[in-house]
């Protein structure tokens, strides 16, 4: 992959299943906003997502109980690397990989693809150049496979357009694919937060790489108003 930024693809879950996904749910959103308003402490997080992770494993179905696992397992990486417990992180996607694989062989769980690829993308940076080759091109497979089964699913959009920036030309990386779909997103109202703060981002990003620095402080400082207590994109735009 040509850069390591998919990080923030963890910015974007969509609040899908909501009905089947019982009191695990509410620990996990609270635990997102959290984590990206920077509202609390690492300790504090974990034991919300304990709480989401003791919830979502007394479910029923197997298929759901692994996929809301999985998204517990997702955001707890990214809870660990933000405290530099970068080998805890690891383990944390690894485990969640494991989990979104097996829910992805189930019907009807349209965004267990989307969350499987997400999961890949952040054990490439660790796990060197060999296994980008490998496993990066089944990131756009996984999110197109997602797609598929629920083609206006903005997570899975926001995903393949964070595909289209960071790959290579050689494996279809592009730029202007990738702020298409992101310009697409960007005027979608019924983004959730996590979602918006995402996209907003990342069209920050975007066009801070294209050398349009008051483009890029326009979308960092809207995505500051989307979580104020970030204060990543209140650097950023600060340094334009």
């Amino acid at each position: 992959m040509r850069r390591t930024r998919l990080s923030l693809a963890f910015l974007l879950v969509p609040l899908l299943l909501s009905a089947q996904a019982g009191p695990g749910q509410e620990a996990l959103e609270r635990a997102t906003d959290a984590f990206f308003d920077q509202s609390l402490q690492a300790e504090e997080l974990r034991r919300l997502l304990e709480a989401g992770r003791e919830a979502f494993a007394g479910l029923v179905d197997p298929c759901l109980r692994d996929y809301w696992l999985a998204r517990v397992e997702y955001l707890s990486g990214f809870v660990e690397r933000g405290d530099k417990r970068e080998k805890e992180a690891q383990r944390r996607f690894q485990a969640g990989l494991a989990l979104a694989e097996r829910a992805s062989s189930c019907s009807g769980l349209a965004d267990a693809p989307r969350l499987q690829a997400d999961l890949i993308a952040q054990l490439i940076p660790a796990r060197g150049a060999l296994y980008a080759m490998s496993h990066g091109p089944r990131i756009r497979t996984l999110t197109e496979r997602s797609l598929g089964l629920e083609p206006a699913s903005a997570k899975a959009r926001l995903t393949l357009a964070l595909y289209f920036l960071n790959a290579p030309a050689i494996a279809g990386g592009s730029d202007a694919e990738a702020l298409r779909l992101l310009h697409e997103l960007e005027g979608r109202e019924e983004l959730e937060r996590p979602d918006r703060f995402g996209v907003l981002t990342w069209l920050g990003l975007a066009y801070q790489g294209r050398k349009d620095p008051e483009r890029a402080r326009q979308f960092f400082r809207r995505a500051q108003e989307v979580y104020p207590g970030n204060t990543w994109v209140r650097e950023l735009a600060a340094s334009l």
